[in-house]
């Protein structure tokens, strides 16, 4: 049960990122997730550390890590070196992806397993962390996020113009559920997006690029 003052705490930090986006972490056991590198909206279990230290972390003692690939790259090196200890960390890692970025490579995927040696599930997020897309566990492109007639919040010109190629389905995913879905191929070279970008998209299973 908590105390008196972490609730205070938690209630007065719950109020202040009312505005902001939520993590949706994909795993509810987690009682215990640190955004590091970002700011999120406060939740139960959920704290954002943007500018975070080895103390606090350490005094936090998380047992599941979101945040930017650098922001995982270094906490990892800094564990693999000994200067970070997160022992209660036993669930899947949150990478938040930006468009330029592109999604995770394989060799950043296998990066990250040599890190921390766990599961990872990414996500698209806006330049001010809204949700975009997240992975579910089949693990088969991203869910997108829609407003609230239902379409994709982020756009096939969008996604043509950072680079990203794949196509867009609207389909049952494989965990079963109806959706808006994207499945990409790796990020092109920054030169080959611009011609990219002024292609023309299709209807239906529309694709981002056909090479």
């Amino acid at each position: 049960m908590l105390s008196a003052t972490v609730r205070t705490s938690l209630f007065s930090r719950m109020r202040e990122s009312s505005g902001l986006p939520a993590l949706g972490y994909p795993l509810p056991a987690a009682e215990r997730v640190a955004v590091v590198g970002a700011r999120l909206r406060a939740e139960p279990g959920v704290r954002s550390f943007p500018h975070w230290s080895t103390s606090n972390l350490e005094a936090w003692k998380p047992q599941a890590l979101a945040g930017p690939r650098s922001e995982l790259f270094a906490m990892g090196a800094l564990r693999r070196q000994g200067y970070l200890a997160l022992p209660d960390l036993r669930f899947p890692l949150v990478v938040l992806s930006s468009l330029p970025e592109g999604p995770l490579s394989a060799e950043q995927h296998e990066r990250l397993w040599f890190l921390f040696e766990l599961p990872v599930y990414e996500q698209i997020r806006s330049t001010d962390e809204t949700l975009l897309g997240w992975e579910c566990d089949a693990r088969d492109g991203w869910h997108l996020a829609c407003d609230e007639h239902g379409a994709p919040k982020l756009t096939l010109a969008e996604l043509r113009a950072a680079g990203w190629r794949g196509a867009q389905l609207r389909s049952f995913c494989g965990c079963g559920q109806p959706c808006h879905r994207l499945v990409v191929e790796p990020l092109l070279p920054l030169r080959a997006r611009a011609a990219v970008a002024g292609h023309s998209a299709h209807d239906g299973n529309s694709l981002l690029y056909a090479s």
